[in-house]
């Protein structure tokens, strides 16, 4: 529950104040003085200050100013036996949520906290989505078959509230296809996105279901998780496939029963949040493997939208290359217009294990690092190896890649001798697959997709 703290100088005055919020639930802590109140707003984190405007040492609105320098946050109440206009507008002025004359009324009391904490809650969720949205990589671009499939799939299943499986490779846009799909419903709350393989094992349940003060050790105050931030909007399970056991048997329940509690806490909470899951795995052979839930497959998978990498619609290539050189080309302070055809063919014959994230990454490469307003060959670097535009030069880049690498892989499109060559000498100079992903600018799975190529056991 929401921690408040209630400060007054008059041990009575603290108890008409503390009295019927501790029956309501809330976790009250109490100080005698302004000092003392700041004392604790220094050990631990509030939600909310009751504080009386008239106290020795530190008056209320002296504690307002260190509480909102502290926690810029937190809701502040200030209650007096004689207020007037000036001191309510300073109050308001400072901060304040609200300003309540004595004597107390608790009937107004619980009503004027529990608004006040439900406006936090919604600063919260505001605070989150910005978050969320720096790493919202612009609306979907494609013209192709595939895409115009997905398109009309995404208008079918956006008035819906079924729950959605986007399947696809890394890096083909699942996020941009969930995000599409809230945008074009109705839904009024945000879109909160979970990266689940990203989060460790035993801190996934407190980030979905949040956790009460206490809950556990270092758990020193109330957390909102993921449901209750999206209860009226989306929520966005990214890498579904790599849960636990025991994480699928709960995250089944709230889809069956749309109710959960808090880590720790014993109230039932309801949410209406749209689940919309993503995964690069085959579920099916997990399944097979006893590894994933069959009935939690069946109640994910009630409407599947599958993303085929970009190798395989590379027609939407020059649209998304033209995309994020719109996107960028301000942003990094060039005034690039547009990209030639030579490079367009470059980009068209490679094979992007990386998918749109990959592709993304090179225009911005070659944003970087272009000198005139149009991206040609010479500027495009696939994979860590920048292309020459004379044939010549061409060819001495690859013979120096691959000069001292027995490889013999006639079968392979030259690029892909090219980047596997290069994944397999970065690595015997760096000892360790992480480090030469990193030099190369590249991801592991990337690189191990190359090194693969090779033949080279993992």
């Amino acid at each position: 529950m929401p921690s408040i703290l209630v400060v007054d100088d008059y041990q009575s005055e603290r108890f008409i104040m503390a009295d019927p919020l501790i029956k309501e639930g809330y976790d009250v802590s109490q100080a005698v003085d302004g000092q003392d109140g700041l004392k604790k707003l220094k050990e631990k984190s509030f939600d909310m200050v009751i504080t009386d405007l008239k106290m020795p040492k530190m008056n209320g609105i002296e504690l307002l100013r260190e509480a909102k320098r502290l926690h810029p946050h937190i809701v502040v109440i200030l209650i007096t036996a004689y207020g007037t206009l000036d001191e309510a507008v300073e109050a308001m002025k400072e901060g304040a949520y609200d300003f309540i004359k004595k004597p107390i009324d608790p009937d107004e009391l619980k009503i004027k906290v529990k608004k006040a904490l439900e406006q936090l809650r919604m600063i919260d969720e505001r605070e989150y989505f910005k978050e969320e949205i720096k790493g919202y990589l612009g609306e979907m671009v494609g013209q192709s078959k595939p895409m115009r499939q997905i398109q009309e799939s995404i208008s079918t299943i956006a008035k819906s509230d079924v729950p959605v499986l986007i399947r696809g490779e890394n890096g083909v846009g699942k996020e941009l296809v969930a995000r599409a799909i809230h945008e074009q419903s109705s839904r009024k709350g945000p879109f909160v996105a979970v990266a689940l393989s990203a989060i460790p094992e035993t801190l996934i349940e407190s980030e979905l279901f949040g956790h009460e003060k206490g809950a556990f050790t270092g758990a020193s105050f109330r957390r909102i998780g993921r449901f209750e931030l999206a209860s009226s909007g989306s929520l966005f399970l990214d890498e579904i496939g790599e849960i636990s056991p025991s994480l699928q048997i709960k995250l089944l329940r709230v889809l069956q029963e749309k109710e959960f509690q808090r880590i720790g806490g014993t109230v039932t909470l309801k949410t209406e949040a749209r689940i919309i899951a993503a995964t690069n795995q085959d579920l099916e052979e997990r399944i097979r493997e006893g590894r994933f839930r069959e009935d939690l497959y069946y109640r994910l998978n009630v409407f599947p939208i599958y993303v085929l990498p970009l190798r395989e619609r590379k027609e939407d290539i020059p649209l998304l290359a033209r995309h994020f050189i719109k996107k960028y080309s301000l942003r990094l302070g060039k005034e690039i217009e547009d990209i030639s055809d030579e490079a367009i063919r470059l980009l068209c014959d490679y094979d992007w294990p990386g998918n749109i994230r990959e592709l993304e990454n090179i225009i911005q490469r070659a944003i970087i690092t272009s000198k005139g307003d149009v991206i040609t060959s010479e500027g495009i670097s696939l994979g860590g190896v920048k292309v020459k535009k004379e044939a010549s030069s061409f060819e001495e880049a690859v013979e120096g890649i691959i000069s001292d690498f027995d490889f013999n892989r006639e079968d392979l499109p030259l690029w892909e001798q090219i980047m596997s060559a290069l994944a397999v000498r970065m690595v015997e100079r760096c000892g360790e697959k992480a480090k030469a992903a990193q030099m190369l600018g590249i991801s592991k799975p990337t690189l191990y997709h190359w090194l693969r190529k090779a033949q080279i056991e993992l």
